[in-house]
């Protein structure tokens, strides 16, 4: 790529509400990492030697789910079509887990693994960062 292609593509942008935001910036179907480590829980649950709920549950609070939820907040304003993607990669991780059918309710799942939807833990993110913002020593634009 040039430097004139590299500069054209920065050009890109938009204001929106005194934002500026890049035109292409969309959600394609499950982002590659968590793709990846849905196959490693597939493994660990579809082994011989079998996995407990626990391990697996572990595993997808530690490995999937940051990744699901770095840097989320902005998600909280977000449509529901377009967290149709996350939600997906969730419940496929639930179902992994608990060994259900795709005919067992999402909530059942999460009441048996004790974890919480995505669009409660975007929620929380954005309340923590919000609340870190506003702590920043020294800026007023956030305390207005």
């Amino acid at each position: 790529m040039s430097l004139y292609q590299s500069c054209r593509s920065l050009s890109r942008i938009e204001r929106c509400l005194g934002c500026t935001t890049r035109r292409w910036i969309y959600f394609a179907p499950p982002p590659p990492r968590v793709s990846k480590r849905i196959n490693v829980l597939k493994q660990l649950a579809g082994s011989k030697w079998g996995c407990a709920q626990s391990t697996l549950n572990v595993t997808h609070q530690k490995c999937i789910l940051p990744i699901i939820t770095y840097s989320c907040e902005p998600l909280v304003t977000a449509q529901q079509h377009t967290l149709q993607v996350l939600k997906r990669a969730e419940n496929q991780a639930l179902r992994l887990i608990t060994g259900a059918v795709k005919t067992t309710p999402i909530d059942a799942m999460l009441f048996t693994t004790g974890n919480k939807r995505i669009q409660e833990l975007i929620k929380e993110n954005a309340v923590l960062l919000h609340e870190k913002l506003l702590r920043i020593p020294g800026d007023q634009y956030w305390k207005t």
